[in-house]
């Protein structure tokens, strides 16, 4: 049985470093934790949160709890290994590249092509799912609280008002992003 040492160890730490053709020390102020990186993670949190919110107590509702409980069981290990996979694709990829063009360079044009249009029809169909959902939630809640007489999302207007701000605030950076989520979450 071979056992571990520190030399071992300490060359194992700067791989990550010599993949990126970086020192050891340009590699930790590289990785640095920092006011971005909490950000995001407090973003994250925040839409974990708010999906949790909107989509749990349906599901819990229609199917029961026990329904629930057992997809849980099964769906959250593979959304973990599900995006693990694809972060790590990304993370160890040669070449700081888009999606499509990664997957291209591991499995050929072919397979980047299908999956990147896999991927773009995912993230259209999320996200109608979440503009659906912020549309009718946040009307039902200025409703409920009394600040509007009928639901609003009866209105074309109102959804599509609505996304548009939020469009508007995504798209003037994460600095803004973070400074409304940090207060949100």
């Amino acid at each position: 049985m071979e056992s571990a040492n520190n030399t071992s160890v300490i060359l194992d730490a700067s791989a990550p470093a010599r993949r990126a053709g970086m020192t050891e020390s340009e590699w930790r102020e590289a990785i640095k934790f920092d006011s971005t990186d909490t950000g995001w993670v407090i973003m994250s949190i925040g839409m974990a949160i708010g999906a949790g919110i909107v989509f749990l107590p349906v599901q819990v509702g229609l199917m029961g709890l026990w329904v629930f409980l057992l997809s849980s069981i099964i769906g959250y290990p593979a959304m973990y290994l599900f995006q693990r996979l694809f972060i790590n694709t990304l993370a160890e990829s040669p070449e700081c590249k888009d999606y499509p063009s990664v997957i291209s360079g591991y499995l050929g044009k072919n397979w980047g092509i299908l999956l990147g249009a896999l991927y773009f029809v995912m993230l259209v169909i999320w996200m109608f799912v979440y503009s659906t959902a912020i549309t009718n939630d946040s009307a039902s809640y200025l409703h409920t609280f009394g600040v509007t007489e009928g639901l609003l999302s009866d209105s074309p207007f109102y959804g599509l008002v609505l996304i548009c701000i939020l469009v508007a605030i995504s798209s003037r950076g994460e600095k803004l992003l973070f400074k409304i989520s940090t207060g949100m979450v």
